[in-house]
This record gives C-alpha cells, sequence and structure tokens, in this order.
C-alpha cells in the first residue's frame, strides 16, 4: 500500500521558495560512493543544533504547522491539494506592478555586492536585462517583494556566468546554445514539465539522470528548462509543483554527489515560485534523503513538503489525490521514463526559438565571443572578442614595428579580414543605445590601427 506523509509553505519574505528542489541528491545507495559519501554525513539537525529522527521531524512540522493562524493553514491546505492556487500577478493592477518593478530596479541600483556580471550583462544587452518582462518574472518569483527581487535578478547574472560562455550572459539561452552533451542531457527529461494540475498550477518532474559526462551538463540542462517553463505564461501566473521521483529502476551507481550540491546554482539563479513539492519513492533506502531534505529546505516549505511511497501506480494514485493526475507522470509499470511526450514538448520549444530568431533576423541584439565592440570604458575591452583582436594585434606587433609606414595598413586590413573570416563583426551602439550595428571597414581598421598604437605604448610586444 502507497504511504503518504502530510507534511509543509514558505513566507512571503522568504529569499526562494525552491530551494528544496534543487538542494536534493539524486540517489542514494550505499552500494554507491557518491552516496556512501552522503551516507558519512551527519544526521539531519533540528533548529537546536540536535540529531533529528523521522518521529522528531514530524514533531517539527506538526509545531510549525500549530503557528500558523487558521487562514494560514486554509490556504496552504487548499493549495497543496490544488483547491486554490495564488496568482500573485492577478492581485495587481498593471500599475501597482509597474510600481514594484520599478522599486526593483531603485533596489538593483543600491547593491553593491556580487554586481560584476549583472552591469556586464546590462552593457551587452539592457533591452533584455532591463526589460520590464524579465524583471517581473524576479517580482513574481520573490512573492511581490522588491528587494529579494532585486537580489535575485544579480544572483541570476552571477550564476549564469558561471555556467555559460560570457557572450550568452545577456540573452535568453536556447537549445543552440547548448553543447552537444548539455543537448543529449536535456533530452533524457530528467528534469521536464508535465502539463498543469487541477489548480492550473504547471508540474515539474526531476528523476536521476546518469547520461552527462560533466555534472555541469546537467545543471546547464536544468537551467535551461527552468527557465523556459518559469517564462510560460500560465507558469508566471500560477506557479510550480515540483515532483522529484526516486525509482530504484532510474536510480544507479552512476551519479555523483557534486549534482546534490551544483544544482542548487539553478535554485539560487531562476525565478521559479513553488507551491507545493512531492517526494516520492519505492525503496525505504531512499529515506533517508527525504529526511535531509526536509530539514534543509526551511520550515515554510516543510508546511508544503509531502512524501509518497510505493509503486508507480500507488504513487500516481496518491498523487491524485493532491490534484495531480495520474496520467501526467511519463513512467511505465516498471518505474522507467517514458519520453515521447517530452520529446514533443521540445521540439516545440525549439520550433518556438527558431520563429523568434527568424523574426529578429537583422537586428543585432547582443555581440557574439567573435565580435570586437567599439567604445570606451572596461566593458569593451573586457568582450571575449576584444581580447582576440588584442591577442592577434600582440602577434603581429614585431611585424608591425619592422614594416614601412605605407605597409602598416595593408597589416590594419588583413587583421579586419582575419576577424571577419571568424564570422565577426565591428559593432558599435545602436541609435538611442538600443542594440549594435556594424560599422564600415574604415572604421574597423581605424580601431586595429588604434590597438597597435595603445600595444607599442603600453609596452605590451610579447616574446
Amino acid at each position: 500500500m502507497v504511504q503518504n506523509q502530510e507534511g509543509s509553505a514558505l513566507s512571503a519574505s522568504a529569499p526562494n521558495d525552491a530551494s528544496c528542489f534543487c538542494n536534493i541528491p539524486n540517489v542514494w545507495n550505499t552500494s554507491s560512493s557518491s552516496s556512501r559519501q552522503l551516507a558519512g554525513r551527519k544526521r539531519p539537525r533540528t533548529p537546536n543544533g540536535e540529531a533529528c529522527s523521522e518521529d522528531e521531524m514530524s514533531s517539527l512540522v506538526a509545531a510549525e504547522l500549530n503557528k500558523l493562524t487558521f487562514q494560514e493553514r486554509e490556504t496552504v491546505y487548499e493549495e497543496l491539494h490544488a483547491i486554490a492556487a495564488t496568482q500573485y500577478q492577478n492581485q495587481l493592477s498593471d500599475d501597482e506592478m509597474q510600481k514594484l518593478i520599478n522599486q526593483t530596479r531603485g533596489h538593483i541600483a543600491t547593491l553593491r555586492r556580487n554586481k560584476q556580471a549583472y552591469n556586464r550583462a546590462v552593457f551587452l544587452n539592457p533591452e533584455y536585462v532591463d526589460s520590464d518582462e524579465f524583471l517581473s518574472l524576479f517580482v513574481i518569483g520573490e512573492k511581490l517583494q522588491p528587494l529579494n527581487a532585486a537580489k535575485k535578478v544579480v544572483d541570476h547574472f552571477a550564476i549564469k556566468a558561471q555556467l555559460f560562455a560570457p557572450h550568452l550572459l545577456a540573452k535568453k539561452i536556447t537549445y543552440e546554445d547548448l553543447d552537444q552533451e548539455d543537448q543529449k542531457t536535456l533530452r533524457t527529461g530528467s528534469f521536464q514539465p508535465l502539463g498543469a494540475d487541477n489548480a492550473g498550477r504547471t508540474v515539474m518532474l526531476g528523476t536521476p539522470c546518469h547520461e552527462y559526462n560533466h555534472v555541469d551538463n546537467q545543471v546547464r540542462a536544468m537551467w535551461y528548462i527552468f527557465m523556459k517553463t518559469t517564462e510560460d505564461p500560465s507558469t508566471k501566473k500560477n506557479g510550480m509543483v515540483c515532483v522529484y521521483y526516486l525509482s530504484s529502476a532510474l536510480s544507479n551507481d552512476n551519479h555523483h554527489v557534486d549534482f546534490y550540491y551544483k544544482s542548487s546554482l539553478v535554485q539560487k539563479g531562476v525565478p521559479f515560485l513553488v507551491k507545493g513539492f512531492h517526494f516520492c519513492y519505492d525503496n525505504e533506502i531512499f529515506r533517508p534523503i527525504m529526511s535531509a531534505m526536509q530539514l534543509a529546505i526551511g520550515n515554510q516549505m516543510r508546511l508544503r513538503f509531502r512524501s509518497h511511497y510505493g509503486s508507480t501506480i500507488e504513487i500516481q494514485y496518491s498523487l491524485q489525490t493532491f490534484g495531480i493526475p495520474g496520467a501526467l507522470l511519463p513512467l511505465g509499470r516498471d518505474g522507467n521514463m517514458i519520453t515521447e511526450r517530452f520529446g514533443d514538448y521540445l521540439a516545440k520549444v525549439i520550433q518556438k526559438e527558431t520563429e523568434e530568431e527568424a523574426q529578429n533576423r537583422g537586428k543585432i541584439l547582443c555581440p557574439t565571443s567573435v565580435d570586437v565592440l567599439l567604445g570606451r570604458g572596461r566593458h569593451p575591452q573586457e568582450h571575449v572578442g576584444n581580447f582576440n583582436l588584442a591577442n592577434l594585434v600582440d602577434a603581429h606587433i614585431g611585424t608591425y614595428a619592422s614594416i614601412r609606414r605605407q605597409d602598416k595598413k595593408g597589416l590594419h586590413v588583413s587583421i579586419v579580414q582575419s576577424i571577419q573570416a571568424q564570422g565577426g563583426r565591428f559593432l558599435k551602439r545602436g541609435p538611442r543605445g538600443e542594440g549594435w550595428e556594424v560599422v564600415g571597414n574604415e572604421i574597423a581598421i581605424d580601431k586595429v590601427r588604434n590597438r597597435f598604437r595603445e600595444a607599442i605604448s603600453h609596452g605590451t610586444k610579447k616574446t
């Protein structure tokens, strides 16, 4: 028989509701080296620092539940069972939402720490980074708390800079931006949106994945699919319910504890609003994960945490009592993943990305890594394409110093052509600071000439 545990939710002031989904390890199998690392860790502890047994965890949840008002308990119960969905976006008029977005901008301006990546993203593509559409994701994800939203925006770009190439910092990540191993990991469907529950919330499924070469492939795939789901109007309106399914059929010894920690980057950087979390498992050996995760997620989300133990069919029936149609789970009777539906979903996402790219063809919204940027200041000089230009100049500076003046322009032209042959462009800011535009060859040649002069004046000749 299936066992269902009633358990816990986050306050409006909490910085993120989603930590539960991204801070759990993939497997707990004492025969694996990574599981032994986890098993060797201390048992979960209560806020008083004492080791926490399952009974003590239940008592902790009950005590936290008793602290809520009757109305708060009703809200938790109704949302958990898909009787009602708090729609933060619908609570406000357009003017009120705009006010919160503007307040978020104001808080971002006052923040001082960890803003290097954010500032660079603003320089590269302010139309995306500072757009109302983008910032509203964080306002809603942080339950209409502008200061928390501002901090999350800054963290978003700091973490994105760790995960992706520099030229991808200030744009939406598309399927084509992922490398082949990222794409392979994504197509396993280890993280995928399943559709809506009875209250219209998007149901996100997470399962163990053992088909990646490096943990970063899995984390980038997670970032991509969570951002796509968060940007969906239905998710933005109603929020998300997460189901993590640990099955003996899906788990093996190839999982690494690194994912347990690195996946927290997604939680810290993606502005998704989790309204409930369901931990499903078919083997008692996975119970330590459940206990450790319950304590780690914080007191408010514990109120919305539920665990389900049993076979695949039993778990499907149990989830139905929480408004999650059993048919949504793409699992066979043996617990193995069925990926056809996710393949169809992914194909539609990629098609939409292709159409959006076609609409923007001819526009340069964000420079690539091979483009050279014109302009003064630190940000243009720190662009990857500008570094490439500097390296080309340094490689030819000996030749430059030895040839006649009338021959120097030929060297300038050859370097411009070399960059263009790689697909690079020489770009300047567009009118009114919107987007970028290609400059003529003479301006590009001047840029190269000036770079030679700077290299000589700063004594940067390399031997």
